[in-house]
């Protein structure tokens, strides 16, 4: 028998400089940044480097199973956003566009987008704005039993929880 792991990682970034969060940075480095909503919902971040160690332990185990991967934390998208402003020295972001009139919005800004200019990218899309507003944990107590998962806080967010 040979065994197989699956690992459902969370939202996986690799740092206070991680090009992911690009338009994020330059949003905060302008002071124009306002939260998509209010953002404080829990989210299932993974830094690279934890899923790394987790990855690693599974191609060393002969464990079978489907494990969650995450930070181990509650952080929000709001949390995450102020420790990255603080890492780098700008203002903390406080204000929000109220999420209902984001949403119609962006709403009726995709459907002009879509008869006028298809290929226009958008920069914000109404599945994401949810998605940082929505309370999401992952359980990783089955991968900290059985693989021996152990993450830890890295930069901007390590400097946070001090």
């Amino acid at each position: 028998r040979v065994p197989l792991v699956i690992l459902r990682p969370g939202i996986i970034w690799g740092g206070p400089d991680n090009p992911r969060f690009g338009s994020m940075l330059a949003g905060l480095k302008s002071g124009l940044f306002a939260f998509p909503g209010r953002c404080d919902a829990p989210l299932p971040f993974n830094h690279v480097d934890n899923l790394c160690d987790l990855i690693e332990r599974a191609l060393s185990s002969d464990v079978t199973g489907v494990f969650n991967a995450t930070d181990g934390d509650r952080v929000s998208m709001r949390e995450f956003a102020q420790a990255l402003a603080r890492h780098h020295g700008h203002r903390i972001p406080e204000r929000h566009i109220p999420q209902k009139l984001l949403l119609a919005g962006l709403s009726a800004f995709q459907v002009i987008r879509n008869n006028l200019a298809p290929s226009f990218p958008m920069a914000l899309r109404t599945d994401t704005v949810k998605l940082m507003n929505t309370p999401c944990t992952f359980d990783i107590t089955e991968a900290r039993r059985q693989l021996g998962h152990a993450p830890v806080r890295r930069e901007h967010l390590a400097q946070a929880r001090r």
